[in-house]
């Protein structure tokens, strides 16, 4: 079975997702970096795959940080 979720679905998961994981606050990351700080990642597969949850993983940056740049190099299914 096939099930779409639209962006306000996505966001209620993600959201609910990080307060279970990070809380309010990631002590880790708040010793090492300042809310100032720039970052940049990639996200590499090294073996074979088919992409799924995208749009998942695009939200969990913006609602981390509205203002990130996310920029996708393939779509869901490829």
């Amino acid at each position: 079975m096939t099930m779409w979720l639209d962006r306000l679905h996505i966001q209620q998961i993600v959201r609910r997702a990080l307060e279970e994981d990070i809380g309010f606050s990631d002590l880790t990351t708040k010793s090492i970096l300042s809310s100032s700080d720039k970052a940049q990642g990639t996200i590499l597969a090294e073996e074979s795959l088919v992409l799924a949850g995208l749009e998942v993983c695009r939200e969990v940056f913006l609602t981390l940080d509205p203002e990130v740049y996310f920029e996708a190099h393939a779509q869901d299914g490829e």
